[in-house]
C-alpha cells in the first residue's frame, strides 16, 4: 500500500498540475484575468522540491506546421507511481525532442525529489 499524507499529496498534486498542464500562477489567480484573485493561489514549490523539468517539443517536418501544436502535445506525458516500492509516489516526465532526456524523480518522502532517470536507465528513451 502506498503511503501519502495529506500535505505530501497536495504538494504532489500541485507539482503534477504545474508540470503536466503548464498552469502558471496566472491561472490560479482567476484564469489569467488580473482583476480576479483566487482565495488560495497555487504556490510553485517545484524548485524547492527538486523537480526541474522543461518539456521540449519535437522537431518535425515543416509540412506539419499547421498541426504542429497538436503533434507536439501528443508526445508529452507524465506518470505518478511508486516505481521503487518504498511507499512514496514518484514522478516520471517525458520529453518529445531527440536527445532531450526524460526525467524520473524519486520521492524521498520528505517533500523532496531526486532525479534518478539516468541511473535507472529511463532517461535516454528519445536518443
Amino acid at each position: 500500500m502506498t503511503r501519502c499524507g495529506k500535505g505530501q499529496a497536495r504538494a504532489l498534486a500541485a507539482v503534477f498540475v504545474l508540470i503536466c498542464f503548464g498552469l502558471g500562477l496566472d491561472a490560479a489567480r482567476g484564469g489569467g484575468d488580473p482583476s480576479r484573485k483566487a482565495s488560495r493561489p497555487f504556490v510553485d514549490i517545484t524548485d524547492q522540491a527538486g523537480v526541474r523539468h522543461r518539456h521540449h517539443k519535437p522537431v518535425l517536418d515543416q509540412k506539419l506546421n499547421r498541426i504542429m501544436a497538436w503533434m507536439a502535445s501528443v508526445g508529452s506525458s507524465a506518470a505518478a507511481a511508486d516505481y521503487d516500492r518504498d511507499g512514496d509516489i514518484d514522478l516520471y516526465v517525458t520529453n518529445s525532442q531527440v536527445n532531450k532526456h526524460n526525467k524520473l524523480y524519486q520521492n524521498k518522502g520528505d517533500g523532496h525529489f531526486v532525479e534518478v532517470g539516468e541511473a535507472v536507465g529511463v532517461a535516454f528513451a528519445n536518443d
